[in-house]
Parts: structure tokens; C-alpha cells; sequence
């Protein structure tokens, strides 16, 4: 447990490191094309991926509490969390497998140019975290679908209240995680000079 504690908190301060870097040169990125922007797009993707991950854990652990607060009775509620984090798993790591792939290939870029400690420290995390997500994706993406599949299927049973209230939940996560990192990136792009792009 201590080490799901200490992911949870890597995973928030990565989030945060990454929306800082982003809003310290984001006026500048707008105005640019080409692999600058890319890469600062991808950038603010996976600052809005960690936060998306940290509020899907907070609502997971709070669902068993807020379930019957707003009237689901009558459906398994382990159904409800399996869906709700099968859904959202999808949509991260679809998300995060070209969004990284892009960052693995701009720090291999600076490291190549610049063949420092800082650089190749860098390469290496994006490096493990690139293998480590493809693996995670070729792992889990199967077993998600067809866990969706098993659970949609048929009628009855409270499904359409179940699609709406997990529909509901994955907005909620994105949308909170999209406007943590986009509150992040606009509060630095005001406060901090631009760095050299």
C-alpha cells in the first residue's frame, strides 16, 4: 500500500512538473507550428493524463460512499468501478501511447544534441515509461474490452442507468484533469518568463 501511495504521489508531482514546463513557454508554443507545438501538445496531454489518473483513484475510492448517495441501488456496485476504470483506462492509454512516444523521441532529440546527465536522465525515464505503457496496453487492452463487452451486453439490470452514471464519471475525470493542467499551464504562462525553445 505504501507503494501505491508513492506512485500516486510521483504520478501528481510528474502531472504538475509537466503543466509547469508547458505554461512556461505556452504564448510562445501557440504561435509556433511544427514539432515545437507537437511536442508541447503532447506535453499538456500527459499533465492532463496524470491528473485524469489521481481523480479516477479519488472517485474510486469515494464511490462506495457516493453510489448510494445518488440512488444506485439494484446494481452491482463492483460493476459500476470496473466499467468506470475499464472505460477511463482506455481512453488514457490511448492517449499516452503517442503522446509519449512523441516525448521519448524529443528527449532522445536533446539528449543526442546535448549528451548531459540532466538529458539522458531523462531519456532513460521516458524510455522506461514508454516500454512500461505499450506493455500495460498490450497487457490490459484486451482484457478492458472484453470486460466492457461482457458487461453491456444483454438488457435489463439497470444497464442505461449504469452507462449514464459511468458516462458521467469519465467526463468528470477528463474534464477535471483537462482544467487542472489548463489552470496550471495559463497561472505559469502569466507568472514565468519564457524559457529558450
Amino acid at each position: 500500500m505504501i507503494l501505491f501511495y508513492g506512485l500516486l504521489i510521483i504520478n501528481l508531482i510528474i502531472a504538475i512538473v509537466n503543466a509547469i514546463s508547458v505554461g512556461r513557454n505556452w504564448s510562445a508554443v501557440r504561435q509556433m507550428s511544427g514539432m515545437v507545438k507537437w511536442s508541447a501538445y503532447s506535453v499538456f496531454i500527459m499533465s492532463v493524463i496524470g491528473f485524469t489518473q489521481i481523480y479516477l483513484i479519488i472517485l474510486l475510492w469515494l464511490s462506495p460512499h457516493l453510489l448510494p448517495i445518488i440512488g444506485v441501488h439494484g446494481i452491482d456496485q463492483y460493476m459500476v468501478l470496473q466499467l468506470f476504470s475499464d472505460i477511463t483506462f482506455i481512453l488514457i492509454i490511448t492517449a499516452i501511447i503517442p503522446s509519449g512516444l512523441l516525448m521519448w523521441y524529443n528527449s532522445a532529440l536533446h539528449f543526442w544534441k546535448n549528451k548531459n546527465l540532466g538529458s539522458g536522465a531523462i531519456l532513460t525515464w521516458n524510455t522506461f515509461a514508454q516500454v512500461r505503457n505499450i506493455s500495460v496496453a498490450v497487457r490490459g487492452l484486451p482484457k478492458a474490452i472484453r470486460r466492457i463487452k461482457e458487461t453491456l451486453s444483454g438488457s435489463g439490470n439497470g444497464k442505461g442507468k449504469l452507462i449514464i452514471i459511468v458516462g458521467l464519471a469519465v467526463v468528470f475525470v477528463l474534464l477535471a484533469g483537462y482544467f487542472t493542467t489548463n489552470t496550471i499551464v495559463n497561472k505559469v504562462d502569466k507568472t514565468k518568463p519564457p524559457k529558450d525553445i
